[in-house]
């Protein structure tokens, strides 16, 4: 389970150091901080759940910042932009049918996960999507603070 601060769409293998600089350049100076995850929420907020998704709360505002640079920069590498704000979440997966009960089994699987972690890193992930789900692969690490 990963928290996406920027998705990049489709980059070539060569494109990847320039990636690399710019994750490093947009966490030079952020520190380490704490991040909580709450809530259970699915989308559309009414009617039957499509995506569900946990909210991320805590020391939001280095999060926002570090997004704010990687969206500046990624358009400077040609990626395409996003115009809406940034509103960090994790997004569990999706849902293509669901028994009744579904919500209320689902929040007790989740139930454990809620609590505090330190973001310390960004990672840069290929995905690969499948039949059986998606593939990650970590192409680079960058430590906040350098």
């Amino acid at each position: 389970m990963h928290l996406t601060v920027k998705f990049l769409g489709n980059i070539r293998r060569e494109e990847v150091p320039e990636v690399s600089s710019l994750m490093e350049e947009a966490v030079l100076d952020i520190a380490p901080f704490e991040l909580s995850i709450e809530g259970l929420w699915s989308f559309p907020p009414k009617g039957r759940p499509r995506i569900l998704w946990v909210g991320v709360t805590g020391e939001v505002e280095p999060l926002g910042v570090v997004a704010k640079r990687l969206e500046e920069g990624a358009r400077l590498l040609g990626a395409k932009g996003e115009d809406r704000r940034y509103v960090p979440h994790l997004t569990l997966g999706r849902v293509k049918s669901a028994p009744a009960d579904f919500e209320e089994r689902l929040a007790e699987v989740v139930r454990p996960m809620l609590g505090t972690f330190q973001a310390h890193e960004l990672t840069l992930f290929m995905s690969e999507l499948s039949g059986q789900g998606s593939r990650y692969t970590v192409l680079d690490r960058v430590a906040f603070g350098g």
